[in-house]
């Protein structure tokens, strides 16, 4: 029963120190950086970043990364605005400002790769009461499903 203890704690530690869940797929400098839509909620309270990289040049992307919206507005149980959008390079999205209690913004990111491939950088950032966590341990493995589903 100890050895499982003990690996347990050493895998969540493990975990705790890759970022996980606030930061998949980038590096702790890439999360730094700063990304459009990040000053629509400068003092947020929570930040996730995730990456992956997909089979399909943004353009092919871009349908699926629209999408996004509906998934985030399910998971957030929110309405969202779009406030920026440039097809096949960058989306950003964000909940109503008169929605007091907590707010967010996502920005999705298409990064071209090589062979034809292309990274998609997520940035969630929160402000507000909501136990915010385990929401950004959800959003990106769905996200990462639908887009890869659409590509099907």
């Amino acid at each position: 029963m100890r050895k499982w203890a003990l690996a347990a704690l050493g895998a969540g530690a493990a975990l705790a120190y890759s970022g996980f869940p606030r930061r998949v797929g980038v590096t702790r400098s890439q999360a730094d950086l700063s990304l459009p839509g990040d000053l629509l909620l400068p003092t947020a309270d929570v930040q996730a970043d995730r990456a992956h990289e997909f089979g399909a040049t943004p353009a092919e992307l871009w349908p699926a990364v629209l999408a996004v919206e509906d998934l985030y507005a399910y998971l957030w149980d929110r309405p969202l605005t779009v406030v920026a959008e440039e097809p096949g390079e960058l989306l950003i999205l964000a909940t109503p400002s008169h929605l007091d209690d907590w707010h967010a913004t996502l920005t999705a990111a298409l990064l071209p790769s090589t062979d034809g491939r292309t990274v998609v950088h997520l940035r969630e950032r929160y402000q507000g009461k909501r136990p915010l966590t385990v929401t950004t341990a959800l959003a990106a493995p769905l996200t990462w499903i639908r887009i890869s589903r659409s590509l099907a």
